[in-house]
């Protein structure tokens, strides 16, 4: 704080130091004293969506849900309600309810599209998933527990995996884009690592060695391996490498193997997508990949963390083939 006396006496040092940079120091006290930055961890972060008057987003869910199991079942037997019940009873107390109704939307808007999809892994022993017609696995007829999917005792976010026709995500996604907005919507990030191989090369270039080197003693390494950058480069027996120098080349592979495992760039998930209930650079800081999508410079376990709910929208080739 800037009224602290810690702050004050750093005020005097930086006083002293700038004493002719008084404008630049005026500025770096203004942005000092307006940051405040407060991310409320853990609690889910939903888009926007209407509601029919006097609904409520469980009330909302269980129509769905009764009419869905309506749909599936000629009649409908009490185990299936029975079942129906006990399940919507455990996503009210765990506060999952919107989740369930945005996966219902965005599947919707797939059917909307004439895009096949399907629900698969855990999420096809749940009877909500199967009555909102995300999963096609009736989970009674196959004697599936709803337990294997979501308990009451679990605190993190389901995870109901859907896949898409593999020709036709690309579309889904442009049209999750013009429903929710461009600013609410971006593609999940992967952080990229160095691994053995790309370690090497980094340094070896940072050392001046030639590109045609480089890409020669390379090749001759494996991307990622249990052993030592040194060991790996030992074993490989290159004249290439011989031709450094025996003290250079332990320097490259002493500083190699200290940058393996360190972020190297951003990559995109293979599905993963984010939609926030207001521009999402209120949550997480963005950027634009080489192929001109908007992605999230945090990948998907910090998504999770600051409370954004990632969906998988996975291409599926059998979607596809089965459609055509």
């Amino acid at each position: 704080p800037s009224n602290s006396s810690a702050a004050s006496d750093v005020y005097k040092r930086q006083e002293r130091i700038f004493q002719d940079h008084r404008e630049a120091l005026e500025n770096s006290r203004f942005i000092l004293d307006d940051c405040n930055l407060e991310l409320p961890l853990g609690k889910p972060i939903f888009p926007d969506y209407s509601l029919p008057e006097g609904q409520t987003p469980f009330s909302r869910l269980s129509n769905l849900c009764f009419e869905g199991l309506r749909r599936r079942y000629h009649p409908v037997t009490r185990e299936a309600s029975g079942r129906l019940k006990k399940e919507l009873g455990v996503i009210e107390k765990l506060g999952f309810t919107d989740y369930f109704l945005f996966v219902h939307e965005i599947t919707k808007l797939a059917a909307d599209l004439n895009i096949p999809t399907i629900g698969r892994g855990s999420g096809a022993s749940s009877i909500v998933a199967y009555a909102l017609g995300i999963t096609q696995a009736d989970p009674i007829k196959y004697d599936i527990p709803f337990e294997r999917f979501l308990h009451v005792r679990r605190k993190d976010m389901p995870d109901l995996d859907v896949d898409i026709c593999w020709l036709k995500r690309d579309d889904l996604i442009e049209r999750i884009y013009e429903t929710y907005g461009a600013s609410r919507v971006a593609m999940v990030a992967t952080h990229n690592t160095f691994r053995l191989r790309s370690a090497f090369r980094e340094v070896a270039k940072a050392f001046g060695l030639p590109n045609e080197t480089v890409n020669r003693m390379s090749k001759r390494l494996p991307h990622s391996s249990g052993q030592t950058t040194l060991d790996a480069v030992t074993e490989s027996r290159a004249d290439s490498f011989a031709r450094c120098g025996r003290d250079t080349l332990e320097r490259i592979c002493e500083m190699a193997e200290r940058i393996r495992g360190f972020p190297r760039h951003l990559g995109v998930h293979c599905g993963g997508l984010v939609i926030g209930d207001k521009p999402l650079d209120n949550y997480v800081p963005l950027e634009r990949a080489g192929k001109g999508i908007v992605i999230t410079q945090y990948e998907k376990d910090a998504i999770e963390q600051i409370g954004l709910v990632k969906m998988d929208f996975l291409g599926n080739h059998g979607l596809t083939i089965r459609d055509e």
